[in-house]
């Protein structure tokens, strides 16, 4: 039955019905009522509920019980990582009840919200997750360019959120978890930048700066430490830095001798960057045979590829 103004309010307050739930209750029939044609297409969206302007959704959350505060609001974001979190805490906090349309309408309100009235340094998980997709649809649109503009800005502000007493990604991939694999963009985004330099050789010097970067704060992080060291020298490499490309190569060979990739880099640039030390070169890429049988990320095929070559140029020479 429908109520009047004046009636009792449905909810049991005691109130009029327009003096209590009836605001909240015009609101959702006016998210939930839509053209019989669009039906199939009813889920709220991220854009809809942007169109409205921070004081009209701060009205809007009061209307269906959550009782926005922008100072409270402040203080939230710094302790949910993401808006998802943050709406299911609402709906425990104050009891909310909405279906339908209307169910996701607290999370995309605080994902507006936080992306209007946070600190820009504390990002969402949402805001990071929409970078990481941009990346990958760059890259998938063969713009690695474009791809890492988009993941080095997500690294940057990746940082605001690091913590000094962990040396491992394993706080931030728990942290994330819902919305993206770190491990999986730090790597990619380091191959990605060898990519854009080869079209632009000023992101070889991100490369480097990215690789360092990732280093001072995971130093713990084994396999990905290696290889961002192997990133390092490598960069110098392609820079033509060819004398501290070796200081780095040889110092990675130093601290980490069971990995035969420490070797196989160093051979690397000597016999197919700078085309010269073939011999050493060459014992190089045998000290790192042996190691390939016995180490997770070890590749005999690719060694010993690497001697057919070296033996095929000797014979041409």
């Amino acid at each position: 039955m429908k109520l009047g103004r004046n009636d009792p309010c449905h909810c049991g307050s005691g109130k009029k019905y327009k003096k209590c739930c009836m605001n909240k209750d015009e609101f959702i029939k006016s998210i939930e009522d839509i053209p019989a044609n669009e039906k199939v297409f009813n889920h709220l969206s991220y854009e809809e509920v942007d169109g409205y302007s921070t004081e009209e959704l701060s009205c809007k959350l009061r209307e269906i019980g959550v009782p926005f505060e922008k100072e409270t609001f402040l203080h939230e974001v710094e302790v949910f990582h993401s808006a998802e979190d943050l709406s299911k805490h609402w709906y425990r906090q104050y009891n909310l009840n909405l279906t339908g349309r209307m169910a996701d309408f607290p999370w995309f309100v605080a994902w507006v919200l936080w992306n209007r009235l946070a600190e820009p340094q504390n990002p969402s998980m949402e805001a990071l997750s929409e970078l990481v997709e941009r990346g990958y649809d760059a890259l998938e649109a063969d713009d690695p360019i474009k791809a890492c503009d988009d993941w080095l800005q997500f690294w940057e502000l990746l940082k605001h959120q690091m913590d000094p007493y962990h040396n491992t990604l394993n706080y931030l991939d728990e942290r994330y978890s819902g919305g993206f694999f770190i491990g999986n963009v730090v790597q990619d985004l380091e191959l990605t930048l060898e990519e854009a330099g080869q079209q632009d050789p000023t992101y070889y010097e991100k490369r480097l700066i990215y690789c360092q970067s990732f280093c001072e704060y995971f130093p713990n992080e084994e396999h990905i430490y290696h290889n961002m060291r192997r990133a390092i020298a490598d960069t110098y490499s392609r820079l033509n830095r060819y004398e501290e490309a070796e200081r780095e190569f040889e110092q990675l060979i130093v601290d980490v001798p069971e990995n035969p990739w420490s070797y196989i880099g160093l051979a690397d640039m000597l016999f197919l960057d700078k085309k010269e030390q073939y011999s050493r070169a060459k014992s190089l890429y045998l000290k790192a045979l042996p190691l390939t049988e016995t180490h997770p990320y070890g590749d005999k095929e690719a060694v010993e590829d690497r001697l057919q070559m070296m033996e095929h140029e000797e014979r041409s020479m």
